[in-house]
């Protein structure tokens, strides 16, 4: 039997050598300490999977000078967006301190949108302050605050704000650091926002009534008040979620979850959807939890 050639060699793909290539690359480079990658914001460059394999289906998956020089295009479009990346919002880091007068303040509803930011949340015994913020803020971002008071009623929102059109930030540490303290004698209604990055909330010693909080993607550490009738809803996108129920402390607990697992402390029986403590149904101090998540484990403990 003879073979008959055209003459022509037909290659394989070169979009997947090449992206094993760059993320080999990118990988030895975090691995020696050249660069530091957020490797939770690089996943937003998937798309450039399906440009290259675009580029060769329309040149017939030949391999030739066209199609190279084509690929090695796209990757330097992706190398100039990461290099943007790195140096998105040029210049130093700031720093923000944020004061709120306590002046007979005994409720109060706060709003946090952090955006792309590690947060950290806990409360102080001895505050002669509402609260206080120590924002770290990465290079081209800025915060938004707003305060207001009628009475013995507070109402105050942080938000984080950029100042340029940012591509997810991937190089060095350009993750905004808040830590924000509570006054613990003070009533808090909470809601949280978060982006991209891990929240810790530790309200242990805080009265809180009502918290929300919403996560896109990172870990979520939260401890739950010791004391006080509590509603409280966290919506995960991707991340694990963790959750202190203090020792003492009656809750019931909804779990509404896409993929990953579920751990619920020994203290926790089921009833139909809910998981309950056993003293749940005849306290006075209790914290009703409703949890949702997209990808992650839940722990409940």
């Amino acid at each position: 039997m003879e073979t008959q050639s055209n003459g022509k060699r037909r290659g394989g793909s070169l979009a997947i050598p090449l992206l094993l290539i760059a993320v080999g690359a990118l990988l030895l480079l975090d691995n020696l300490g050249v660069v530091s990658i957020d490797w939770s914001s690089i996943w937003k460059f998937w798309p450039v999977i399906l440009i290259a394999i675009g580029i060769e289906i329309v040149l017939g998956r030949r391999v030739s000078v066209g199609a190279i020089l084509l690929l090695v295009a796209v990757f330097i479009i992706g190398g100039l967006a990461l290099s943007w990346s790195a140096l998105g919002g040029t210049g130093d880091r700031t720093a923000e301190h944020i004061t709120w007068p306590l002046d007979g303040i005994e409720r109060a509803e706060l709003v946090l949108d952090v955006g792309i930011a590690e947060l950290a949340l806990a409360s102080q015994s001895d505050m002669s302050e509402l609260l206080t913020a120590d924002l770290d803020l990465a290079p081209g971002y800025d915060v938004n605050d707003e305060f207001k008071s009628s009475g013995d009623v507070a109402r105050g929102r942080i938000a984080s704000e950029a100042d340029f059109a940012p591509l997810p930030q991937i190089f060095g540490r350009k993750t905004s650091e808040w830590d924000v303290q509570l006054n613990e004698q003070v009533r808090w209604t909470l809601d949280v926002g978060s982006g991209v990055g891990d929240v810790r909330l530790d309200l242990s010693e805080v009265r809180v009534s009502v918290l929300t909080l919403d996560t896109g993607i990172g870990s979520a550490d939260v401890t739950m008040p010791r004391q006080g009738a509590v509603r409280a809803t966290i919506d995960g996108g991707v991340g694990d979620i963790t959750v202190a129920i203090p020792p003492g402390a009656q809750a019931r607990v909804k779990v509404d979850q896409g993929i990953g697992d579920l751990n619920m402390g020994r203290r926790f029986e089921q009833h139909g959807d809910y998981f309950e403590t056993e003293g749940f149904s005849s306290a006075e101090s209790f914290i009703l939890l409703e949890i949702d998540i997209g990808v992650g484990r839940i722990t409940v403990r």
